[in-house]
């Protein structure tokens, strides 16, 4: 558009080499990869000389809203891509400013007029106020947050962030061929599991994956001192990972169903498996058929009233107040994650920059978003405590004496899949036994009263 403008412009007022018009683009801030931001970094690489930029903070523009020699101007300290932007005291000295700065930030002063909008959204200030253009200024989940959630306790699962699998004929790999139950706690293999798949067929040349992701609940947030009992919960990742179709082919859909079969099969406890609108009907429609509570989960769903991607929102929240724990190692989640920005219609999206991309993301927060809907189903842990479970018989609220029931219910399917472990060595026919036995082990709290 700025260039036919231009084109109009010297078409019809060009005289000679006098061009006497003015074409003024004004806009705040964007990121660094913006349109209005690249086509200034050209002009000023060109040395363009009929371009006059003014790029500059509004209080240089507009002295008349303070300077930042005023008393009570404050300093910001602007980061990056793993440093969170973060607002100094109003009285920070010179000690603490320096330190920010040895830590990588650079520090900008600000007048006192602008504290109240810089408190309220400091991304947001950074842009509109101070002309600061940012590519983590609008970024969705901050890479210094997501650190924070990350333990070394455990691994991932799966031994590659991305595996390449394809409906190839002579393709015989499965999901599991790449999963190491090895790093599987059998406490954690008895939680309640919750799976996404964000589907993709991977073909035509686009570079699509599929994300499948699981999230345990494991229990609810730690109550503090002189509070009400906490009701929120915590969670963990179980595993993440992205498949890749090889060139020529597409990812299997069965062996989406496969997998899940298999850590059924396993002894995980899989209490809810979603996946997004994407060509899923068929595999909703078989795994439902063989007793798997299934349902369709859109993670960019925004609620129109307040522009808030929901299961994004819950993801950031549990990140943010360290309700979710996740595995240190898991390169592509974390640029998947730390590369996703908020758009201006509400919708949560990668950025062309960087990755380019967000199926293991996707994954990760509809599985928690799943687990996030059975809160009071899940709002007591196995062995919660003596107290809650002698008090159940005066709970009213049937949901908690659910809860007791299945996580007596899970233990016995784990000890059950315990004892079978050589349930791959056996013939079909023995198989094919074993496995009606355990759907009797499986259902046998339905007889279970707690009193």
């Amino acid at each position: 558009m700025i260039a036919q403008i231009d084109a109009r412009m010297r078409s019809r007022f060009l005289k000679g080499t006098y061009l006497p018009t003015l074409n003024i683009i004004i806009s705040s801030k964007d990121t660094e990869q913006a349109f209005l931001d690249s086509y200034i970094n050209t002009k000023k690489q060109n040395e363009s000389k009929s371009t006059l930029i003014i790029d500059e903070p509004q209080w240089v523009v507009r002295p008349d809203k303070g300077t930042p020699n005023d008393p009570g101007a404050f300093y910001v300290a602007i980061g990056g891509k793993f440093l969170a932007h973060e607002l100094l005291p109003v009285d920070a000295d010179d000690k603490l400013v320096e330190a920010m700065r040895e830590k990588g930030y650079l520090m900008m002063k600000v007048p006192p007029g602008f504290r109240e909008a810089f408190e309220d959204n400091l991304d947001q200030a950074l842009m509109d106020i101070a002309g600061y253009s940012t590519s983590s200024a609008t970024k969705y989940i901050s890479g210094v947050r997501l650190n924070q959630a990350k333990v070394d306790t455990y691994k991932n699962p799966f031994t590659k962030d991305v595996i390449e699998v394809g409906n190839a004929p002579e393709d015989h790999l499965q999901y599991a061929n790449f999963f190491d139950l090895s790093r599987v706690s059998p406490t954690d293999m008895a939680r309640p599991l919750f799976i996404h798949l964000d589907m993709s067929t991977g073909g035509g040349g686009k570079g699509d994956k599929t994300g499948i992701a699981g999230v345990w609940i494991t229990g609810k947030k730690p109550t503090v001192e002189g509070e009400d009992a906490s009701r929120e919960l915590q969670y963990k990742l179980a595993f993440s990972v992205s498949i890749k179709a090889p060139r020529g082919y597409q990812i299997s859909f069965e062996k989406n169903k496969n997998f899940i079969r298999w850590l059924r099969d396993r002894g995980f406890a899989i209490k809810g498996i979603s996946s997004d609108t994407y060509q899923s009907a068929p595999v909703q429609q078989d795994l439902k058929g063989e007793g798997f509570r299934t349902e369709i989960l859109s993670v960019d769903r925004v609620d129109q009233k307040t522009k808030t991607c929901l299961p994004y929102h819950n993801l950031k929240s549990a990140i943010y107040e360290r309700r979710i724990q996740i595995y240190q190692k898991c390169d592509q989640l974390t640029d998947e994650l730390i590369g996703l920005e908020r758009k201006g219609d509400g919708h949560i999206d990668h950025t062309p920059d960087g990755i380019n991309s967000k199926d293991q993301a996707d994954a990760v927060c509809g599985a928690m978003y799943l687990a996030s809907k059975y809160a009071e189903e899940y709002s007591y842990n196995y062995g919660d405590n003596l107290n809650a479970a002698l008090e159940v018989s005066d709970i009213s609220d049937a949901s908690k004496r659910t809860q007791m029931i299945t996580d007596f219910q899970a233990e016995l399917q784990k000890i059950y899949m315990d004892t079978y472990e050589e349930l791959d060595e056996l013939d079909q026919e023995e198989r094919r036994k074993k496995k009606e036995e355990y759907e009797l082990y499986r259902n046998i709290s339905d007889g279970i009263i707690i009193i």
